[in-house]
């Protein structure tokens, strides 16, 4: 969600900057750099949903003790949703998942950095 922020906070100082008579000859290169990075944000949200899924899909099938917690909360009464949140709350702080999470945080990480340094490129070809 920060992403996207800074994605669109970058676009909006684009849309400003292009539309600003100074810089009417940079138009096409402003909104090329919005499409770059839009385009690498995008690509970066798609590794990260599908590691995300395969990794934590895996751990989540195999572990019949958190699902057996879970569906012994059902007719506990009011609270239920609250409840089994809290369980899978406590599955994703477990030191392991917390591994996995690093690893997502890392792409992320990663990704973005790929993706400013292809605006950087579009913008400072000598950089």
């Amino acid at each position: 969600m920060a992403l996207e922020k800074a994605v669109n906070d970058f676009a909006g100082h684009c849309k400003i900057l292009a539309s600003t008579p100074r810089y009417a000859e940079a138009t096409d290169l402003l909104t090329q750099a919005v499409r770059v990075l839009t385009t690498s944000y995008e690509e970066l949200l798609r590794k990260v949903q599908l590691m995300g899924q395969t990794v934590f899909k895996d751990a989540l099938k195999a572990d019949t003790s958190f699902w057996q917690i879970c569906v012994e909360e059902w007719g506990q009464g009011s609270g239920y949703k609250s409840r089994v949140a809290a369980h899978n709350k406590d599955w994703f702080d477990n030191e392991a998942r917390r591994k996995l999470e690093d690893e997502l945080k890392a792409l992320v990480a990663r990704e973005w950095t790929r993706a400013l340094a292809n605006v950087t490129e579009l913008l400072e070809p000598n950089a």
